[in-house]
């Protein structure tokens, strides 16, 4: 069980007519040989939990951090730092975490070039604060986006900490080219233990259709 905040438990609609991918639903379940204790309701079909839908728009780069991803080369990064990253199945899906200790840092290195040449969007959906309840909250989360042409960077800076999952649409007003992302994430020295969970990064051309949604 969790909490859900801002959003619908359940939504008007026919029945089995929106589960997402790697579910199904009546019929569909017993046509590939899974147990559905309850009719109308969406059912995984294997370990791997619901997969988010393919992003809309023209899509840059999507990381959802799942095995078996549809653009594997989308998700590919080389880790610079702490390199003690796990990948973490639940029901809602895959995620992958870090716990970093004072003084440590980690930055994910994407490998994918993207051409920064017009309004993008980046979204990020992450959780991330103190490992223990009660601790102070001391990190920093950033993406970086480094220009392979000019050698210039541009900083997005998440600075909230959520302990439900969050998702942040921010916009990125400039024009470096062609160019690499990194996200980053550190905690300074002296500080507790903070942790890094992120279930999906999206990076597509035009405006951003929505600030922040916490789900």
């Amino acid at each position: 069980m969790g909490n859900l905040y801002m959003q619908d438990m359940y939504k008007i609609g026919q029945a089995c007519s929106q589960c997402p991918e790697n579910t199904c639903c009546g019929r569909q379940c017993e046509l590939a040989g899974v147990r559905s204790d309850f009719d109308g309701l969406c059912k995984t079909v294997n370990s791997f939990g619901p997969q988010p839908e393919f992003p809309r728009g023209n899509v840059f780069l999507w990381c959802n951090f799942q095995e078996g991803h549809p653009n594997t080369e989308w998700c590919e990064f080389i880790i610079e730092g702490a390199r003690n990253w796990k990948t973490r199945k639940v029901s809602a899906g895959t995620y992958a975490t870090i716990v970093l200790g004072g003084g440590q840092s980690s930055i994910l290195h994407f490998t994918r070039e993207m051409d920064f040449s017009k309004q993008m969007c980046f979204k990020i959906e992450y959780r991330k604060g103190p490992q223990i309840a009660g601790d102070r909250s001391n990190n920093q989360l950033s993406s970086v986006f480094h220009s392979t042409l000019s050698n210039g960077y541009y900083y997005l800076n998440i600075t909230s900490d959520a302990k439900d999952w969050t998702t942040v649409d921010l916009p990125i007003s400039w024009w470096g080219g062609s160019s690499l992302m990194y996200v980053s994430f550190a905690v300074p020295h002296g500080a507790a233990p903070q942790y890094l969970d992120l279930r999906q990064i999206v990076l597509n051309d035009g405006q951003c259709g929505k600030k922040a949604f916490y789900g």
